[in-house]
């Protein structure tokens, strides 16, 4: 007698194909468009947005974790080697969140892909490596989003030198270029960064931030640790020339290095980047308004460079005018990193673009034969 078999396939779903125990993946991909001339390594890439699908499960999101932490970024598909990243800010509810991600190569030649993983509920504590996207170049690197109610300014390098704010009662945060800033509403106010060597900036160096002001008046500081005749440096409105460097060297003699005619803008955030170079017998400084390089100095007339100081570093403490993304650097950034900066900071959707999401399922199939 002939037996009837008949064979039942059965698909189910079986997650866990990417190994890292997360549910969902997109590419993230880098214009290299917007990376001029020469790629740039270890570069911090600013990641922000309005992401529905970062907010939280309760809030119709795909996050697991209230505080972000089962959002990572990695260099791999796989999602086996984890770029260091920090959370500025992360609102569960929404999905706004502002990361700093450092990218080991941005390139230039091709698009630079890496990936974005989330929803992983076993993460309950955070993955970032906050010192590792700031490495030892950097020497004070201060968001400014901080409540000014707490009167601290976090400082998220290695070397950990919060800010103090002084005399605030007006001083609050605001929008900023990048997530939240504060605003200096008064000549009262300042922030008291305290006095550290690495501030002292006696062979190279790249003092930038972002900067909004109601209005230019003359000698008002942005960041100060200098005194005249003695030594330091300062960055200060000039009314005459817009704005202005200055230092004391050994000798006690003072070099400002102004910009007649800058490009600055009242009521408007602007890119500001000031680099100093003293090595190797160079006697160079430059300012860099919004990406672009509007004067240089190169000549042996400007004298030694700044010399060391004990005193604190003050933000402000002159005029009203808002602050953003301060960085302090022992480095000569090119003009390639501080126009690519310029380009991610200023507006990150163009600077990148998220890939489609990808589910981690693969499909099972059980052979079940009956005879």
């Amino acid at each position: 007698m002939k037996k009837l078999i008949l064979l039942f396939v059965f698909a189910c779903q079986a997650f866990g194909a990417w190994g890292n125990g997360y549910t969902y993946r997109r590419t993230l991909t880098i214009d290299k468009a917007m990376v001029p001339n020469t790629d740039q390594t270890n570069f911090p890439v600013l990641f922000s947005g309005t992401y529905s699908y970062l907010a939280h499960t309760t809030h119709s999101g795909l996050a697991t974790d209230l505080n972000g932490y089962d959002i990572i970024f990695t260099s791999d598909a796989a999602g086996t080697t984890k770029l260091d990243h920090e959370i500025e800010t992360y609102a569960h509810d929404t999905g706004v969140c502002v990361f700093w991600v450092r990218v080991p190569s941005v390139t230039t030649a091709a698009n630079t892909v890496i990936y974005l993983f989330y929803t992983n509920s076993s993460v309950t504590t955070s993955q970032q490596a906050i010192t590792g996207v700031w490495n030892s170049a950097y020497k004070g690197v201060w968001h400014m989003a901080d409540n000014a109610a707490t009167k601290t300014v976090v400082e998220s390098t290695s070397n950990a030198h919060n800010g103090t704010n002084v005399a605030n009662t007006d001083t609050k945060t605001i929008a900023g270029q990048v997530a939240r800033a504060l605003d200096y509403a008064s000549g009262s106010d300042s922030t008291n960064m305290g006095n550290n060597s690495v501030y002292d900036f006696t062979e190279t160096a790249t003092i930038e931030f972002w900067l909004k002001y109601p209005s230019i008046s003359y000698g008002s500081k942005i960041l100060n640790r200098m005194t005249y005749n003695v030594g330091g440096w300062d960055v200060e409105f000039n009314a005459a020339n817009a704005d202005l460097v200055q230092y004391t060297n050994d000798s006690g003699n003072n070099y400002p290095f102004d910009m007649a005619g800058a490009p600055l803008s009242a009521d408007a955030w602007q890119h500001c980047v000031v680099v100093f170079d003293y090595s190797g017998g160079s006697h160079i400084r430059r300012w860099y308004f919004n990406g672009a390089s509007n004067r240089e100095l190169d000549s042996n007339a400007y004298g030694e460079p700044p010399a060391s100081i004990s005193l604190n570093l003050v933000i402000s403490g002159d005029q009203a005018l808002s602050m953003d993304e301060i960085r302090l650097s022992n480095v000569v950034r090119s003009a390639d990193w501080i126009h690519t900066e310029y380009h991610n900071q200023s507006d990150p959707s163009t600077f990148y673009a998220l890939g489609a999401e990808t589910e981690n399922s693969g499909i099972r199939r059980r052979v079940v034969i009956v005879q």
